[in-house]
């Protein structure tokens, strides 16, 4: 559809929107032959300084015991307390080692967050944000999401999640961003792509359009679960709490909620039809 006629995309999440500009966008690759190059001479700059500031930050998961583990692992968690005063960009490191990522793993995700930045008045920052998206999701030692991480309570479950700790971020990132300079190209239409409430992002709609309405049908919210790739995106150093390091602001959705559930179908309902709009509705079957 995107390449068919003018789109109106909008999430709430901000990290949504990211993805929707990223296939949706323009873009002329070839004004961009060494982009992966250049992206990783920035990251790997971003990482020596670090490395360089801090030293002892290495954590060998070589040969060790089930205690040790998870000392090395708690040892990461504790580098939350840590003010990382002279590192301007510190954002995964300080919140996120040994949590979902290891300490390195951080480190990459923070580093390709700086060096994307060098592109953000550029289409091409969006794929660059979805490709260290991508990477944080095949490294994660988590079960599909960003919930909780996994504990170590015995051998077999810390050599699985050993198997994620060895693993590096920069490969996917690579991967996933050849992929989509290959898959991605010249769009003539002008999508508008945002993150608004429901009912603000109707109101932005032109009347008579067509409304592809997705809303949430369980009690669970979704940024509980993709919390992360909305902070790796806004990258605005958040308050984090619990063991998930859940956003303080995640949003709560309406549709979430049994209380105000039926109040925000019928606002939806009543705005489209203001806007003399129709309505296509997915629907959860149980």
């Amino acid at each position: 559809m995107g390449h068919n006629v003018n789109t109106y995309s909008n999430d709430i999440q901000e990290y949504s929107a990211v993805f929707a500009k990223t296939y949706l966008g323009n873009y002329n690759w070839e004004e961009y032959p060494r982009i992966i190059d250049d992206v990783i001479v920035i990251a790997q700059e971003y990482v020596d300084n670090v490395m360089k500031s801090y030293p002892d930050l290495v954590f060998d998961y070589t040969d060790i015991t089930l205690n040790e583990f998870n000392a090395l692992e708690q040892l990461q968690q504790d580098l939350i307390s840590q003010n990382f005063e002279d590192i301007e960009h510190h954002l995964f490191i300080k919140n996120y080692s040994g949590t979902y990522w290891s300490f390195k793993q951080c480190l990459w995700i923070d580093a390709l967050r700086v060096a994307a930045e060098e592109y953000s008045n550029s289409p091409v920052y969006y794929p660059l944000l979805s490709s260290i998206m991508y990477a944080m999701a095949y490294n994660a030692q988590s079960t599909g999401h960003y919930a909780q991480y996994r504990d170590a309570n015995n051998i077999a479950s810390m050599e699985d999640i050993i198997i994620y700790r060895n693993k590096s971020i920069l490969p996917f990132f690579k991967k996933k961003l050849n992929e989509l300079i290959e898959y991605t190209g010249k769009n003539k239409y002008n999508h508008t792509i945002t993150s608004l409430d429901y009912i603000d992002c109707l109101d932005h709609t032109p009347n008579g359009t067509i409304v592809y309405a997705d809303p949430p049908y369980t009690f669970v919210h979704y940024s509980r679960f993709y919390h992360a790739l909305e902070t790796l995106v806004r990258y605005d150093y958040p308050d984090v709490l619990f063991k998930g390091r859940y956003r303080t602001d995640r949003h709560q959705s309406p549709f979430c909620k049994k209380t105000t559930v039926t109040q925000a179908f019928q606002e939806m309902f009543v705005k489209i039809e203001e806007k003399k709009s129709k309505l296509v509705l997915s629907l959860l079957y149980p």
